[in-house]
């Protein structure tokens, strides 16, 4: 590590953003020449890193550095949009930064293992550094303090000074020590498996009110309606507790009517416009597999008599044995069943179904409720299988 950190070229990987990867040839001490990587500047990449640091310093703050990034459509190199931990990534990755006296001074402070001699820190190139991330599989990658970095001057130019790194720098440690970390106490039963129509996920937003039974209430905002500050996706929230209760609800009447499953899945075949082959192909399967069968129906005996006695762990447990996925489209909620592909389903139109429940309106859901208003109106579940 020491001797390619002394080097300092790209070892290869994935290119930050700003940069490309250009292979060059050097000749060494004995004649021979070599092959070996630098970063070479890609200019309009170079602008999105300035506006990060920009947005960064105008707000010191992440989120709304993504929320802007989003409504000007900028994305990463893999057209997505920044998220906020993408965006801390750059932040902190002295790639960016120009090597200079103030550089130079900054990481002999943090006790870096530094390879270059302080004359090479002439505010021309920027640094590489080595040996910044600890990686294992089947883990989050744990980012390493400067003190275990392997550092040297590099080829490419720096894209952002030197003082400017650093005050980010400081800010984010100084943001991080005030974090509040708010303790996970999430009653919602949905997490993980429901999702907005625009197809990014639904988070539970946890209320400090109560409901008449003391339960906290919440509702369900979708991810990228928050991150965008609705430019992006404005879809109304859905009440987390009454959708809770009405998802549960829907499961508990299937097992009413177990007995007719393949007539079920005969029905909800007109609702499939894609595929109709294959999944035709499923109903034969599960015609021929009396065994499955047989276990669904008990899961369903299983869970209309001891879900309400359940844990909230065993609840969300219960709901994924039956259901693939949640779709809310601002008024109603799709229950997707076992069986069902997502890429086939169509919503198919409300007066099929006949299934009725409650779910309130959008943004003063938490407000109405604590003041014990009327908020609630029909909607409809959907159950697809």
């Amino acid at each position: 590590m020491h001797e390619l950190a002394k080097t300092g070229r790209w070892l290869g990987g994935t290119t930050p953003t700003g940069y490309s990867s250009e292979s060059v040839q050097k000749v060494t001490t004995d004649g021979k020449a070599k092959k070996a990587c630098k970063l070479k500047l890609i200019p309009e990449e170079a602008e999105i890193i300035k506006l990060i640091f920009d947005l960064y310093i105008e707000y010191d703050s992440l989120t709304a550095p993504e929320s802007e990034l989003m409504k000007l459509g900028i994305k990463t190199k893999n057209n997505k949009h920044f998220t906020r931990f993408s965006i801390k990534s750059i932040l902190q990755n002295p790639v960016y930064m120009t090597a200079d006296e103030t550089a130079y001074n900054y990481l002999v402070k943090e006790n870096t293992d530094l390879n270059s001699d302080k004359k090479d820190f002439d505010d021309i190139y920027a640094i590489m550094a080595y040996n910044r991330t600890r990686q294992e599989k089947g883990k989050a990658v744990t980012y390493l303090p400067p003190d275990k970095w392997i550092v040297a001057v590099c080829l490419h130019p720096g894209i952002i000074p030197s003082k400017i790194w650093i005050s980010v720098q400081d800010s984010l440690n100084r943001n991080k020590s005030k974090a509040y970390r708010k303790p996970r106490n999430n009653k919602a039963l949905l997490t993980g498996l429901l999702y907005c129509t625009c197809g990014n996920r639904m988070y539970p937003k946890i209320s400090k009110q109560k409901t008449a039974n003391g339960k906290p209430i919440y509702i369900y905002v979708c991810k990228l309606k928050e991150r965008s500050k609705r430019t992006l996706c404005n879809s109304k929230n859905a009440n987390g507790n009454t959708l809770d209760v009405a998802v549960i609800e829907q499961i508990k009447l299937l097992e009413d009517d177990k007995g007719s499953f393949i007539d079920q899945l005969e029905q909800s075949r007109k609702f499939y416009t894609r595929n109709r082959v294959a999944y035709e192909d499923q109903i034969a399967s599960m015609q021929k597999n009396k065994s499955d069968i047989d276990v669904m129906r008990q899961l369903l005996s299983v869970f209309k008599d001891s879900i309400d006695e359940m844990t909230v762990e065993q609840k969300r447990s219960a709901i994924r044995t039956l259901v693939r996925k949640v779709v809310w489209d601002g008024v109603k909620a799709h229950i997707i069943l076992f069986g069902a592909q997502d890429d086939d389903i169509e919503y198919p139109p409300l007066s099929q179904f006949s299934n009725e429940t409650n779910a309130a309106e959008d943004d003063d859901i938490l407000t109405k409720t604590h003041r014990g208003e009327d908020i609630k109106r029909d909607f409809t579940v959907n159950r697809l299988i």
